[in-house]
């Protein structure tokens, strides 16, 4: 006997990771079973509206990333756990509050059967208007006649979503007008000026009336045409009958020629039809007319690059408290209370210990939590994470508040590499994420994550033409932009590898072989000419091999242990003060529950290095890609000796979307880094 159908699907569950890192973070469109999702503003999410991020249990305290954070984000009080966003049995909510908010988008729809093409609002009201309750459209749905006969029945089928949107440089998402794109397009082609160089851009024209009796669009695939220009739009009347124009021909266009469609941002705006995320129109900005939208499919990965922030917790000058009770204190002691009155109220009314030299503490460090002096550069904030781990503070080191360990290590004895100073085995650590905002078409750079966008030194609020029109911009996840109060954050827990270098030895490598600084020369000169430059930025020949070497590393633990690369990650320190890097795994992942650790605790992980350079030795695609010549390899020309075969891993693992690779820095026999260990090994 069949039982009651279970309610209509209203929610899609997505893995916490994922509302910060990007996959469904504010801004993203998610692609599930029931269509493409839009992920709104981390402020008009239920779990915020109904004030879930000011509970004291949902706070991540890590005072040394949140004071970072605060050079961008001057009013930001707390660093928020993002909630857990649970179904039960695929559709019951496991926490009513607990909810995040998207909405359907791209808001053009067709119907596979009719053909019908128009926004998601429209067949909603279609829905409606015959007898349907609106709480059942959820998959966005038509209804079409069973049969061609009058008065013929009618059934439910699922829309489609239409695959293209609008994305603008600035980080802006809208529909491409379809009934512009079929009615009024302008004559000519236009000549604009972009950051890749100049294009012969199509425009619309919209001031153009609609044709008298235009009712709807006629969404149409020809598969003989594998293209494009296999898909037509046709106008059509009330009655289903295809217009004319003038010349008695059909109104009926092709998608063919859409990637170089361009409309200017000035223009959604003046007609409606640039919403932002929370459902509002878009404002009207100074520059406008230079800004350009352009198509994307909508699921390429150019339409979002987050930019996440990550933290290694180690330890601050003061042990980390919640952030009303650090008001707290400074407020008792803006007032006149001594440490020992601050000390016995906060027991008295919060049932809370906190001893007076750490009031005191506080108060002669004016309530600064970090001992170091922090910038925006990520650079001068790993090297705080590297001097902890390298100046034998080892142990363990619990959270005050919790008593939860969030970080202990030991260093590896007897190491009998040259080469490498040490080895550290991390048996916890903990991994703050977050993602204050995302860029589209391209990628920017970490170190512009905490900085202002700026169009040109003369005008950095509005673009004066075209070319700084299209200047890649961060856009923020929250609506309050960089005076946001609060960040959703991911806290994971893991183990992890430090592996550390011997400075003097990378120093007299680099100084004793003329090989080494060409090789590092011609991947300078390729990143010089990629978008990923950054001013001032040299990459050195040290950066290259540690960064291989880490790549060589998660390949043989995937080759020999087991291990996907998918679950595990590097985090690099190389500059000037530092040359090491962190391989780790984050709880849920293989290897997270002890696995990775044991291997340098018994001597084993040596053997897996020795391992990894001599399977570097061999690559498929050698010699092609041990002399990859002046022009390199990769996106760019910025690896050199590298590629797929021996030394790339999914993005997910790797910091530097696969740059800045080259195995000969490493093993070549005549200048490699570990030349000699290779030698030994043969």
């Amino acid at each position: 006997m069949q039982g009651p159908r279970p309610p209509r699907r209203r929610y899609e569950q997505q893995p916490t990771r994922k509302v910060v890192t990007g996959a469904a973070a504010p801004g993203a469109l998610v692609e599930t079973t029931d269509g493409a999702l839009l992920v709104q503003p981390f402020e008009h999410w239920p779990y915020y509206t109904q004030e879930q991020h000011l509970l004291v249990d949902n706070e991540i305290l890590d005072a040394r990333f949140k004071q970072r954070l605060q050079l961008h984000y001057s009013r930001l009080e707390r660093l928020v756990r993002v909630p857990s966003n649970e179904l039960r049995r695929g559709y019951q909510l496991a926490n009513n509050d607990g909810v995040l908010l998207g909405k359907y988008f791209p808001e053009w729809a067709y119907c596979p059967i009719s053909n019908r093409f128009q926004k998601v609002a429209d067949w909603r009201a279609a829905w409606t208007s015959n007898g349907r309750e609106a709480n059942q459209f959820n998959p966005p749905k038509s209804l079409v006649p069973r049969t061609r006969q009058p008065g013929s029945p009618v059934r439910m089928q699922r829309l489609e979503q239409v695959r293209f949107v609008l994305v603008s440089p600035a980080g802006e998402v809208a529909d491409i007008p379809w009934d512009r794109w079929l009615l009024a397009r302008q004559p000519g082609r236009v000549r604009v000026q972009e950051r890749h160089g100049e294009l012969q851009a199509t425009m619309l024209d919209f001031e153009a009336a609609q044709p008298a009796g235009f009712s709807f669009i006629e969404y149409s695939v020809f598969d003989r045409l594998g293209d494009l220009s296999g898909i037509f739009l046709t106008a059509k009347n009330q009655q289903g009958q295809p217009l004319q124009d003038a010349n008695g021909q059909q109104i009926r266009t092709s998608l063919n020629g859409l990637y170089s469609l361009r409309v200017r941002r000035s223009d959604l705006v003046q007609y409606g039809l640039l919403p932002f995320q929370n459902g509002t129109r878009g404002q009207s900005r100074p520059g406008d007319e230079h800004i350009l939208f352009r198509p994307v499919i909508r699921s390429s990965n150019s339409i979002y690059y987050a930019n996440k922030l990550e933290s290694l917790y180690i330890p601050t000058r003061l042990t980390q408290r919640s952030t009303e009770l650090i008001d707290l204190i400074r407020t008792s002691h803006e007032e006149g209370d001594t440490a020992e009155r601050i000390s016995r109220d906060i027991k008295r009314h919060q049932s809370i210990e906190i001893s007076v030299a750490y009031i005191t503490a506080l108060i002669d460090a004016d309530f600064e939590l970090t001992d170091e002096v922090l910038d925006a550069s990520e650079l001068l904030y790993r090297q705080a994470e590297y001097d902890y781990l390298t100046r034998d503070e080892q142990g363990e080191h619990r959270n005050a508040t919790t008593g939860r360990p969030e970080l202990v290590f030991t260093a590896v004895p007897g190491l009998q590499l040259p080469g490498l100073a040490r080895i550290y085995h991390l048996d916890q650590l903990k991994m703050v994420s977050v993602q204050p905002s995302y860029s589209r078409l391209d990628p920017l750079p970490s170190e512009q994550a905490l900085q202002p966008d700026v169009y040109s030194p003369t005008s950095p609020n509005q673009p004066v033409n075209e070319r700084e029109g299209s200047a890649i911009r961060k856009h923020y996840i929250s609506i309050y932009g960089n005076q946001a109060r609060f960040l959703p954050a991911y806290e994971s827990y893991g183990e992890g590898i430090f592996l550390q270098f011997d400075r003097d030895e990378l120093q007299k490598w680099e100084d004793e072989h003329n090989e080494v600084g060409e090789q590092a020369r011609l991947i300078q000169a390729n990143y010089l000419q990629s978008w990923q430059r950054q001013a001032g930025r040299v990459i050195t020949a040290s950066e290259v091999m540690i960064h291989t070497f880490s790549h060589l590393l998660l390949k043989e633990l995937e080759f020999q242990c087991g291990y996907p690369v998918t679950s595990l990650r590097e985090r690099l320190y190389c500059g000037d003060g530092m040359a090491g890097v962190l391989l780790f795994t984050v709880a849920g992942a293989e290897g997270s529950y002890g696995g990775l650790v044991s291997l340098s605790k018994d001597g084993r992980f040596e053997e897996i290095i020795r391992t990894a350079l001599m399977r570097a030795t061999d690559c498929s695609s050698d010699p092609v890609c041990w002399h990859p010549g002046e022009q390199g390899q990769g996106v760019g020309g910025l690896n050199m000796a590298a590629c797929s075969s021996c030394s790339l891993v999914p993005e997910t693992s790797c910091e530097e979307f696969n740059s800045f690779l080259d195995r000969r820095l490493v093993i070549d026999p005549k200048f490699g880094y570990f030349r000699k260990l290779v030698a030994a090994g043969l």
